[in-house]
Formats: structure tokens, C-alpha cells, sequence
């Protein structure tokens, strides 16, 4: 899937942007593929009408999908979820 992510850190907290795919309607499209790369599993989810959170585990590890009005981001919760981050973005 062609899209363009960008990294960045918030207080010691690894992100990564989704530029390509940052709709409301494409928060499903990229949930879906990070459990195609990982087998991971969706622990919790919140769909509103103005923003979508979901919550993935991972290898033990806790990362967070959420879809605001800026976009679509993937936050590492937890120190391992960092290098499963950037495993995700290499494949994505």
C-alpha cells in the first residue's frame, strides 16, 4: 500500500502520520492493515462522529490508533511498541 508516513516524538512518545491516509474512512483501511503485518489484536475500540480511537496489542505491547480532525496517527504506548511501530512502517 503506497502511503506516506512520517515519524515524529512528543514527550518521549513515538508517532507515525499517515499523510496519504488521513480521512475518517481510511482509520478502518489502516487498522486493517497493521493486523494483516502484525496478527495483532484490537483491545479497545471508540467510534464517534467527529473522531475514532482504537486500541491494538501487539507482541505485548500497546499501541493507539486515532483518527482526529488532524489526521490519522499511531502512537507507541509502551517502550517495546516502539520498535513494533517502526516494524509496521517498514511494511506498511
Amino acid at each position: 500500500m503506497l502511503s506516506e508516513i512520517s515519524l515524529r516524538k512528543e514527550d518521549e512518545v513515538l508517532i507515525a502520520d499517515f499523510n496519504k491516509l488521513e480521512d475518517y474512512d481510511s482509520f478502518e483501511t489502516i487498522v486493517k492493515r497493521i493486523i494483516d503485518i502484525t496478527n495483532g489484536k484490537i483491545a479497545e475500540r471508540v467510534d464517534g462522529p467527529d473522531s475514532r480511537v482504537c486500541f491494538l496489542h501487539i507482541d505485548s505491547a500497546d499501541l493507539v490508533l486515532i483518527n482526529n480532525p488532524y489526521g490519522n496517527c499511531l502512537k507507541a504506548k509502551t517502550p517495546g511498541a516502539k520498535l513494533i511501530l517502526q516494524n509496521i512502517i517498514e511494511k506498511f
